[in-house]
């Protein structure tokens, strides 16, 4: 009889067999092609991260660095005097109409001849050729011997002339431009006025 016949069981056997076999190698074929991406896809993570960590990494360092260093070149001012500014003298500081508070640095000389300027901050360098800061003189103590309008006479005419000074403001200017002029400092007219606007002053309590 036909082998068929005889174990009828045995192709069905077989051909079970047979698909199992191609059932395990579709199945393993079928793992291999989800594997592939997987691991792609991991990697690609790996990677990721170390890219977030190195990023990372690099601000931090960069943060760190030091505010006083600077990427960018700085720039210089030039043209501004870079000597520093010698204190007046005591016959400067009260020869001087500049305001010490508000512009204290006084130009003496330019080009050979006297200036006279005043300014708030110091003489840019080629406009002046010799300066000097007046802060220092409200430190500067005048000696007892320096002439001023305390107790000088007025005489006798002066005092007639009925334009005299009230007593608080007893030192009056007899000659230049600020003639009948008052003050209450004795060494307005005198020490700290140029002869030219008072070149002589009197006490009117003498009077």
């Amino acid at each position: 009889k036909d082998p068929f016949f005889r174990n009828p069981n045995s192709l069905c056997i077989k051909h079970r067999n047979k698909q199992k076999t191609m059932f395990n190698r579709i199945t393993y074929a079928s793992i291999d092609e989800v594997t592939v991406p997987i691991e792609s896809a991991s990697w690609n993570h790996k990677r990721l991260i170390a890219l977030v960590v190195i990023t990372s990494t690099l601000f931090v360092t960069l943060g760190s660095r030091s505010p006083a260093v600077s990427v960018f070149p700085k720039k210089t001012i030039t043209g501004l005097a870079t000597t520093q500014v010698r204190d007046c003298s005591f016959e400067e500081c009260f020869a001087s109409s500049c305001d010490a508070r508000t512009a204290p640095f006084i130009c003496q000389r330019f080009q050979g001849g006297p200036h006279g300027g005043c300014s708030a901050s110091p003489w840019v360098e080629g406009t002046c050729d010799d300066s000097c800061n007046l802060e220092v003189c409200e430190s500067l103590s005048i000696p007892a011997d320096t002439e001023s309008c305390l107790g000088v006479q007025c005489g006798e005419e002066w005092c007639d002339n009925g334009q005299m000074c009230g007593d608080s403001a007893p030192y009056q200017c007899q000659v230049g431009s600020a003639r009948f002029g008052c003050a209450g400092d004795y060494y307005q007219w005198t020490l700290k006025t140029a002869s030219a606007v008072c070149s002589d002053c009197c006490d009117v309590t003498t009077c």
